[in-house]
């Protein structure tokens, strides 16, 4: 029965997750038509690819890592905080970086015609770096046997989603963009505390964690932004 349970959880939070994750290509493609469509997907992929190519290496190893630890709530923190400061390190320059060169990098790399996709991709990155951190979320509930919770998480998350993806088509791609930036760290804040609790983590220890990467990044953001004003 237990290992039923487990798999209806895993099975049910990964159904609602592609749900979510298609559920701004649907919207766009519907609502706005297929040139906005094909601009959306164009910054997407540009928005995501290179943060994912990073979390990807990272997703085959952890759950194996943490399962590894499962019973030992401190190593469990540790690599959970060490995973988190290496993800923070290695995607938020990537992610800050496209959203502050976004409106110069698509006329210049992929022509005038796609220039409608800079401001959704300026958008999208900001988003997949925060998203980047928060994929090891469901590797500890995976670990910690909170399931049940990471799933109705995933069932929420899907249907404020599609809520925000419909209400934000009303301001084009530019909206549908903006609501994986407002409803997900939202989301992703309450799930943290369920993480937070059940590890023993502070908050002001998991933020420690990503200072290096937070504190890079802002340094990098300030010498774009004041060369962009220069030129």
């Amino acid at each position: 029965a237990h290992v039923i349970h487990f798999s209806r959880h895993i099975l049910i939070g990964r159904l609602a997750g592609v749900a979510y994750q298609n559920g701004d290509f649907a919207v766009a493609g519907r609502r706005l038509g297929q040139a906005a469509a094909g601009d959306y997907s164009l910054a997407w992929n540009l928005a995501t690819s290179p943060v994912d190519k990073v979390t990807t290496v990272l997703s085959e190893v952890t759950p194996s890592l943490f399962s590894a630890v499962q019973h030992d709530r401190a190593e469990l923190r540790r690599y959970f905080l060490l995973l988190s400061e290496v993800l923070c390190l290695a995607t938020f320059p990537i992610a800050v970086g496209i959203a502050l060169v976004s409106h110069d990098l698509v006329p210049v790399i992929l022509g005038p015609k796609w220039v409608a996709a800079a401001t959704p991709l300026a958008i999208l990155a900001l988003y997949s770096g925060a998203r980047s951190v928060t994929i090891l979320y469901q590797h500890v509930f995976n670990a910690i046997r909170e399931t049940r919770f990471a799933m109705w998480m995933t069932v929420v998350t899907a249907i404020l989603l599609v809520a925000g993806f419909v209400a934000g088509s009303h301001w084009g791609t530019a909206g549908i963009a903006a609501a994986w930036l407002v409803v997900h760290p939202v989301i992703s804040w309450y799930i943290f505390t369920k993480v937070a609790r059940s590890l023993g983590l502070s908050t002001s220890a998991y933020f420690k964690a990503l200072r290096l990467g937070m504190d890079g990044s802002l340094g990098m953001a300030v010498v774009v932004l004041v060369f962009q004003h220069w030129l």
